[in-house]
């Protein structure tokens, strides 16, 4: 009482509560009871991190000037809700990276809360490698400091990749990634042609060569297409045309078979 007498009755009516750190968030409840004499025990439970404040009542009244800041910190890492936000994506959304072109991908690191895990520097690593086995990539990872992890890999060949994430010895949920990785523009210079129809042909006749079309990397083009794309043009003495070119479609190693008919010898 106001001359410092424990009240021992124990009808005294004591609450609690506790705001923030999101202003629209509703006071956050606590669970008040007697332990024994005048000894109150307040339990509280907070799953978001961030400043709090601590307000007393007895019966309706608060007992404190200034109610009590709490700072609530991140809880310890947690694989199954930590996420990955893709940097580089196409209009649909979808992850394709290109060879020879850098990419990268944001780690948030995230308690069993999905608290974001603010200046707490954990140690990622990020494994980088085709689906048949024959193929790593060497990755990157930053700390941002602020809770996010910035990847970054630059595959050279096409095909399938995972990228296995862990920390800790312990796989993140969202790990493996996936992704396929494109061939770079096609290389006039890189790409190769063979075949008898490039230095003989008869009149009237079919001839033929072929054409391995690649990037840059020397992975295989499957399909070539674009406005300035020419496959294959013949010219010869002729005004009027007079050759058929046929060329067709890329095998599965990008090798397209150039046909034509010279009618003028």
């Amino acid at each position: 009482d106001e001359f410092d007498n424990l009240r021992l009755s124990g009808d005294d009516v004591f609450t609690a509560e506790l705001t923030g750190p999101n202003p629209s968030t509703t006071p956050q409840g606590v669970s008040i009871s007697l332990i024994e004499g005048a000894r109150y025990e307040a339990v509280y439970t907070l799953t978001q991190s961030g400043s709090y404040q601590l307000d007393v009542l007895v019966n309706s009244v608060s007992v404190i000037t200034t109610p009590y800041t709490i700072v609530v910190a991140q809880s310890s890492l947690s694989v199954s809700t930590s996420t990955i936000t893709y940097v580089a994506e196409d209009a649909d959304g979808v992850f394709e990276p290109t060879a020879g072109v850098e990419y990268s991908f944001t780690i948030v690191s995230r308690d069993e809360n999905s608290n974001v895990r603010v200046n707490d520097h954990d140690l990622f690593s990020v494994t980088v490698v085709s689906t048949d086995g024959f193929t790593s990539v060497p990755a990157t990872v930053v700390d941002g400091n602020n809770g996010e992890y910035t990847v970054t890999f630059t595959p050279t060949k096409a095909g399938a990749y995972g990228a296995v994430i862990e920390a800790y010895g312990q796989d993140l949920s969202v790990s493996p990634v996936s992704t396929v990785v494109s061939p770079a523009a096609a290389s006039p210079v890189d790409s190769i042609i063979v075949g008898s129809g490039l230095q003989t042909a008869v009149a009237g006749e079919v001839a033929t060569f072929t054409v391995s079309v690649v990037d840059r990397f020397g992975n295989a083009m499957i399909s070539v297409s674009g406005p300035n794309v020419t496959v294959a043009e013949l010219t010869g003495p002729s005004v009027s045309p007079s050759v058929h070119v046929l060329v067709e479609a890329a095998n599965a190693q990008g090798v397209y078979t150039v046909q034509y008919v010279a009618k003028t010898a």
